[in-house]
């Protein structure tokens, strides 16, 4: 009974391909020296993409209108439309030129301004 427990055993190894953890083979270049670098490369590669992504977002503030400016060239981007007040993902290397949502009217003139208007 025992032999026979053993010979299944070797048998589905050989069949199945999986191996104990005890019995895993590493190749020779695999040390756990590069191992513990592969590890930090994934750890930095996370982190600067968790950056990237932080820095895709931005904000256009309250009654105002942003149409999408690229930093590096300058370029407004009016195909893509404006962008209503909010937090948008518009890439790390792009920004928003705002305008103001509201009208305000302004009136110049020479005259003197009523009592309680401070004149400026």
């Amino acid at each position: 009974d025992v032999i026979q427990e053993e010979q299944d055993a070797r048998r589905w190894k050989v069949d199945s391909g999986l191996k104990r953890d005890a019995e895993l083979e590493l190749p020779s270049w695999c040390t756990p020296c590069c191992i513990g670098m592969c590890c930090c490369c994934v750890v930095v590669l996370l982190i600067i993409l968790v950056c990237l992504l932080g820095a895709s977002a931005k904000n256009v503030n309250r009654y105002h209108y942003g149409l999408v400016r690229n930093s590096i060239t300058g370029r407004v981007a009016v195909e893509r439309g404006a962008y209503a007040s909010g937090v948008h993902f518009v890439g790390f290397w792009n920004g928003f030129l705002l305008f103001p949502s509201t009208i305000r009217t302004i009136q110049f003139s020479t005259g003197s301004p009523e009592i309680g208007v401070q004149k400026i």
